[in-house]
Parts: structure tokens; sequence; C-alpha cells
């Protein structure tokens, strides 16, 4: 597929110039197109012709992966407010964009969904979209279009939005911040805005380091898809503690979480070494209460497998759902989605096309990543535990044959 990039000639700038994405798409101050929405959905307007179909896809690319309801302006194009667009004429535009999207032919495009409900089809154009739609996190890099199955690693790396987030994890802060600034700018304002009217058990904790994956998800072959990190005030007091210590001492720490945000770590849990006869390893299993040190050795590592905690080490991983802790998970309301959690979509995506052997365990929220990964899931690689909730794993918890699967990608090599 031919690559779209932001037309730097609409918003009257020079490339390389910083692209100031605020004042294309919030120009009043809120969220929203830069254009009425018949600009947008409604191909005989004469609106329609006010810029390009690529360019459109941009906007509706932007607007979804920042939470924007699209679905609204698209119902308000055929409301009431425009007597003169049928939802027919809606229907059509529908399938003008999917057809530019996908390099084919709208006759082609309407035979294919035709008799789906015109949610169901909103629903697949915003799917389509968003497997299309790259944003590097450098704003002197245009936004762009691009089928996801082409994408190379450097350029997932250049989207990656959680770099910034690695940028704040220094000195011996990292554990507990007082700024309360662990999180994603994208993410930022639903964050603060859910936290404002959630129940104390359901906020979440910005404070303290966020973990959308743990891990190196680009090398590990066993990843466990998991909900979200739990908040445990347990491990706060710890950090505090943490805080107290020489910076030398907890260094080795900082620079694991800091890899791990890049994909630049190289194993799970960090190295069992430290200069001062306390090992980067032995800080982060007390911070994390051995959590997964105990859930790995006792689920894989025995005379049957044959492996070593190391083995298991260099090459396991988990992504969470939501990057974020809590006490208690509570969903953002019905249909939103984090920006972040859109590039763990494209992130499993990548990993799914290019890394054949890596296979996944499926321990909580089986719903919600299936809502997630659509028709990724169909890939017979995920492996869903028949203990919900519960990430103790085993052959009964797993089943005889995934479980074989699973100690077999542990064993290949990296």
């Amino acid at each position: 597929m031919r690559q779209y990039v932001f037309n730097f000639a609409v918003a009257k700038q020079k490339s390389m110039d910083y692209i100031d994405y605020d004042r294309i798409y919030k120009a009043y101050g809120e969220l929203g197109f830069p254009h009425a929405e018949r600009t947008y959905f409604d191909h005989i307007g004469t609106e329609f012709s006010y810029n390009t179909i690529e360019r459109k896809l941009l906007d509706i690319g932007y607007l979804l992966w920042h939470g924007y309801d699209v679905r609204a302006d698209i119902q308000h194009t055929y409301s009431d407010a425009h007597p003169s667009v049928s939802q027919n004429d809606v229907r059509q535009t529908i399938y003008i964009l999917l057809a530019e999207l996908w390099e084919g032919r709208t006759e082609y495009v309407e035979q294919m969904f035709r008799h789906k409900s015109m949610d169901a089809l909103i629903d697949e154009l915003f799917t389509a979209v968003l497997r299309y739609y790259h944003l590097p996190t450098n704003h002197y890099q245009p936004h762009y279009l691009k089928d996801p199955l082409d994408m190379t690693e450097k350029e997932l790396r250049d989207c990656n939005p959680w770099c910034e987030v690695a940028d704040l994890s220094a000195g011996n802060d990292f554990l507990l911040s007082d700024k309360h600034n662990l999180v994603c700018s994208d993410d930022k304002e639903m964050i603060e805005t859910f936290n404002a009217t959630s129940k104390p058990e359901h906020k979440y904790h910005i404070n303290i380091p966020a973990y959308p994956w743990y891990g190196n998800p680009l090398t590990a072959k066993v990843i466990v898809l998991s909900l979200n990190p739990g908040y445990d005030e347990r491990q706060s007091k710890i950090a505090a503690m943490y805080k107290m210590l020489p910076q030398g001492l907890v260094e080795g720490y900082a620079i694991h979480l800091r890899s791990m945000l890049t994909f630049d770590c190289y194993s799970f849990l960090p190295e069992d070494f430290g200069p001062h006869g306390v090992t980067t390893r032995d800080l982060a299993n007390i911070h994390q209460g051995y959590y997964w040190q105990d859930r790995l050795t006792s689920a894989f590592v025995n005379e049957d497998t044959g492996l070593s905690f190391e083995q298991i080490n260099d090459r396991f991983a988990v992504v969470q759902y939501v990057g974020y802790s809590s006490i208690k998970y509570a969903p953002l309301k019905r249909g939103q989605l984090l920006p972040s959690q859109n590039y763990t979509k494209q992130l499993i995506q990548f990993i799914l096309h290019n890394n054949p052997d890596t296979v996944f365990i499926v321990p909580r929220a089986v719903n919600s990543w299936k809502s997630l990964l659509g028709s990724m899931w169909k890939d017979n690689r995920f492996f869903v535990s028949n203990l919900p909730r519960s990430q103790w794993f085993s052959a009964a918890t797993l089943g005889e044959e995934a479980y074989f699967k699973i100690i077999e990608a542990f064993k290949k090599s990296i």
C-alpha cells in the first residue's frame, strides 16, 4: 500500500517544522474535526472536495486514536440537522473511504458490507482506520497511514508513546513520584477525567511506574496478556524506602524499568547482580513481592520441562490491557480506549506478524482482549487459562496441549 503522510500545505507548515496537532484538532479548545462533518461523511456535498480522501482518513485516525466520539459526528451528518443528507449517502461515503484505504474499488467494498447495519459499518471503518493509522511521538515527523503488516520495527519504536515516560524514570524518585506525571501525554486528559469521577479503588495511580508491558515483548517467546497492574500500598511504602537509599544502589532497577518501556531490556526481571551485595533483581523482587518469580518458577521450572529460571527470564514478558495501576479495574466509558491501548494493539499485531514462534497466555480479561484484537484473536497462538483471573499456570489450568506448546516456545532461541 502507498503510504499517506501529513499534508503540510494544509497546515501551512514546512517539512521538519514542529507539527502542532492541538492547533489543528483543538482549534476551538476542544478535540474535534478541523472541518464540518459533511466534509468527511457526505460525498455528495460540496464540502467533500475541501480536502483529499487521504487527508480525511488521517483526520479520522487522529481523532479515533485520541478517544473522540467520531460515531456521533457520523450520525449527526444524516440527522435532522442535515435534511439533505441521507443515511445511504453516508454509507456510500464510508465505502469510498474504505476503498481508498484498501486501494480497492468502491463497488467491491459495497458488496462486502451492504448487508451490515449502519453501526456495524461504522465499526468496520474505525477498525480499518486504526489498523493503518500511525502517530510518531516525535512531532517533527508527520502521522501517516500504512498497511500494518508492512510496519518496520523502527516505525513501531518511533510511535511508542511510553518513551516519554521512560525519560522520567530516573534518580531515586522513579518508583514514587511527587509530581504524579508517570503517564503518556496523550493519555493524561482521559486518565484525569476518569479519576475525577471514579471510586477510590478504581482510580489510576500515576505517581508510580506504569507497566504497559514487563520484559521485552519484541524478543519474548511467551507473553502473558493481563488486565492492568494492581496497586499495592505495600509497594508504595517500599518505594518510599528505596528513595532514601544511595542512588547507585537503585539505579540498576531504574535502568531496567526505563529500558523495558523502550524495548531495550534483555530479560523479564533484571540481572541478578549488584555492586553492594544486594542485586538489582533483589530490589525488583522485594518491591514486587516476588510475584512473578514465584509464579514462573512454580509453573515452568522443573525436571520435566528441563528449563531453568534464567531461560524463562530471558524469554518471558507480560503485556497489560491498561498500563496504569489501580486497586480494582473499571473500564473507561463504553467503547473508549486510551491512545496507549491503540498502540498496544499495534504492538501485538506486529508480534503476531513478525515473531511466528511467540505464543500468548491469556489468564485475565479475555473478552476485553478479544474486543481489542478483533480478527487477530483467531490466531491459534492464544492460550486461555481455565482458571479465570489467576496467574498461576500449569498443564491443568492451560490444558496439556497448550502447556506443551508453551514449554516448546520457551526452548526456542532468541
